[in-house]
C-alpha cells in the first residue's frame, strides 16, 4: 500500500515495535555518512546484511527467534565483521560494554591497562557496573595486566581475561 508521498507504507503493525529503532540505528550507523556513528561502522566497512537491509520484518523474526527481550543490546560478536545473523546476538547493556574491543589510541595492546605519563607507569583498571576501579600502577605491561586478569578472577566478573 502506498502512502501520501508515494512511497510503500509498513503494513506489518510493527512500526512502533522497540526493535524497529534498534534495526533503524543499525542501518544508519552503516550507511548513512552523516551519522555520528558512521566513522565507527560504515566507515570502517561494517555493513548489514541484505535480507536485513531491505526487510525490517525479516531482522524482527531472526531477534524474535535469537532471544530478544525488552532492554536488550544487538552485539555483534565479531567486532570486525557486520551485521549478520550468525554475528549477532542480543546483550545486556553491562555485557555489551564488556565486550568492546582495544581502542585505537591504546599503547598496550591491551584492554584496561594504559600508559601513565607523569608516573612513568603501566597502569591497571577496569570499569563495571559503570565504576572504574584503579586496581594498580606497574613498572611492566605484563604486570599491569596479569594484576588485571587476577582482579577479573578473584572479583568473578564477566570480564574477559587477556593473560591468565
Amino acid at each position: 500500500m502506498r502512502g501520501i508521498d508515494g512511497r510503500f507504507q509498513a503494513t506489518h503493525g510493527l512500526s512502533r515495535h522497540p526493535l524497529r529503532n534498534t534495526w533503524k540505528d543499525m542501518i544508519r550507523r552503516c550507511n548513512d555518512s552523516g551519522s555520528n556513528s558512521f566513522k565507527n561502522y560504515g566507515g570502517r566497512g561494517i555493513e548489514v546484511c541484505v535480507e536485513w537491509q531491505e526487510d525490517f520484518v525479516k531482522f524482527y523474526e531472526w531477534a524474535i527467534e535469537n532471544g530478544w527481550k525488552r532492554g536488550l543490546q544487538l552485539d555483534r560478536s565479531d567486532n570486525d565483521a557486520g551485521y549478520y545473523p550468525w554475528n549477532c546476538q542480543f546483550v545486556t547493556h553491562q555485557e555489551n560494554s564488556i565486550n568492546r574491543g582495544i581502542r585505537k589510541d591504546n599503547k598496550s595492546g591491551y584492554v584496561g591497562v594504559l600508559w601513565h605519563l607523569r608516573n612513568k607507569a603501566w597502569v591497571s583498571r577496569i570499569t563495571y557496573k559503570q565504576v572504574l576501579h584503579h586496581i594498580g600502577s606497574f613498572d611492566t605491561v605484563e604486570q599491569a595486566v596479569w594484576a588485571r586478569d587476577f582482579y577479573i578472577v578473584s572479583h568473578k566478573l564477566p570480564h574477559r581475561r587477556q593473560m591468565l
